[in-house]
C-alpha cells in the first residue's frame, strides 16, 4: 500500500509568478497570493469563469431578470441614493439646558456662589453698569 500523498504546502502566484506558502485551510487549492493587485486579478478571473458557463449566460438579460431587478428595486428604495456628505446621524439626542433664570447656583466644593445665567443675561439685556449694588448682591450670597 502507498502512503497517502502530501498535498502541497507551497505554489506560485498566477498574477504576480512569486512563490508563497499556502494558507493550510485551502493547500492544494490555493492560486492567489493576498496581495490586493493579485487578489483584484483573482476575482477577475473568478467573474469570468462565472460569466462563461452557459446557465448564467443570460443572467442579467432577459424579461425575467428585468422584473427580478425590477422587483428588487421596489423592495428597497433609496438603495443608490448617497447621503448628502457633512450630514451624519448623531449617535444620541441633543440635550436641552434648562435656564437657571435668575438663580445663582451654589459650587459646593469650592463654597462660593457661581453666578452663571442669571446675572449677566440682565447686564446684557438691560445695558445695567457695574455699581457697588453688584458687591452688595454678591454679600448677600455668600456662604
Amino acid at each position: 500500500m502507498r502512503p497517502p500523498m502530501k498535498s502541497k504546502t507551497t505554489f506560485n502566484c498566477l498574477h504576480c509568478r512569486e512563490k508563497h506558502v499556502c494558507d493550510p485551510r485551502n493547500r492544494g487549492r490555493q492560486c492567489y497570493c493576498g496581495k490586493p493587485e493579485c487578489r483584484q486579478a483573482s476575482k477577475a478571473a473568478s467573474q469570468r469563469r462565472w460569466a462563461g458557463k452557459p446557465e448564467n449566460e443570460n443572467y442579467f438579460r432577459g424579461p425575467e431578470n428585468i422584473e427580478r431587478v425590477r422587483q428588487w428595486r421596489k423592495e428597497h428604495p433609496g438603495y443608490w441614493r448617497r447621503k448628502k456628505p457633512g450630514k451624519q446621524d448623531a449617535l444620541q439626542d441633543l440635550c436641552q439646558g434648562q435656564d437657571a433664570g435668575n438663580k445663582a447656583v451654589v459650587d459646593s466644593s469650592k463654597g462660593s456662589v457661581l453666578w452663571i445665567i442669571g446675572l449677566r443675561r440682565f447686564r446684557r439685556e438691560s445695558g445695567y453698569a457695574k455699581s457697588a449694588a453688584d458687591s452688595s448682591l454678591r454679600e448677600r450670597f455668600i456662604m
